[in-house]
């Protein structure tokens, strides 16, 4: 019987004094080293010095324009009573509800 406990050991209970946890066990197969690259990045290196794996394959960024669509909502504007009632603190602009729409309720127009 093996188990952990809360300090990261691992407990082996047996029977018998020779005994074995993995009858199959085989050698671990180790990946190869990478290669290391002769660049060394310093505080100062432009990230321009990384360089772009090079493809023979169209980029992304060279879709047609013509199969380029905007989606979604334009932003609601903001009605002119709450405008008017902004008040501004540092770089933060709130304004109390006016009472025309329930709170936290947005209508479409």
């Amino acid at each position: 019987m093996a188990f952990g406990d809360s300090e990261g050991f691992v407990h082996q209970w047996a029977d018998r004094n020779d005994f074995h946890v993995n009858n199959f066990l085989k050698e671990l197969e180790f990946p190869d080293t990478p290669k290391i690259l002769g660049n060394e990045m310093t505080d100062d290196s432009p990230l321009s010095s990384i360089g772009m794996p090079y493809s023979e394959d169209l980029l992304l960024s060279t879709w047609p324009q013509n199969q380029t669509f905007i989606i979604g909502q334009p932003p609601v504007e903001i009605e002119s009573d709450i405008i008017q009632n902004i008040k501004q603190i540092d770089f933060v602009g709130y304004a109390p509800n006016p009472g025309t729409h329930l709170r936290n309720q947005v209508f479409f127009f």
